[in-house]
């Protein structure tokens, strides 16, 4: 009897495809996708972990990714590193924009409000969210969400 060439060590096909990871006795190159907050921009990847996680500001919200750079973390939203969708709120794919800050699409981290404003409202997007300090109140520092004096 024949033996099939995909049993024991070897991996058919013999290159894996970018966005999947083919472990010894992998029958199709597109069994094993590099899972969600991941994404496999190289070929012949054997393992999950060799996938790499998607990087801040972006997120993987599909199995089998090759990249990354399409998929822009929305505005308003603060990507981490493996989130997997594009306006994360749980802390740990990553966080609505806090007040005080505001966040343009793909931002790494909050852009805080400049001293002498303040912004009240989380999830903004643009500086024009940094409202002026009101007439006797002062904004002593960067990044408030309300007058810190008066």
């Amino acid at each position: 009897t024949a033996v099939s060439p995909c049993t024991g060590n070897y991996t058919c096909p013999r290159t894996c495809p970018a966005g999947y990871y083919c472990p010894p006795g992998t029958e199709v190159g597109t069994q094993f996708a590099c899972p969600y907050g991941t994404f496999g921009a190289n070929t012949g990847l054997q393992t999950a972990a060799q996938c790499a996680n998607c990087t801040g500001g972006h997120f993987c919200p599909l199995t089998g990714m090759t990249s990354n750079t399409l998929m822009t973390c929305q505005a308003g939203y603060i990507c981490l590193t493996r989130s997997m969708v594009a306006n994360p709120t749980d802390g740990v794919q990553g966080y609505k924009c806090p007040a005080g800050s505001y966040c343009p699409a793909g931002a790494l981290q909050p852009t805080k409000c400049n001293q002498g404003t303040f912004n009240p409202s989380m999830g903004t997007t643009n500086k024009s969210a940094c409202i002026p300090c009101k007439v006797g109140h002062a904004c002593t520092t960067t990044g408030l969400p309300n007058p810190d004096a008066t």
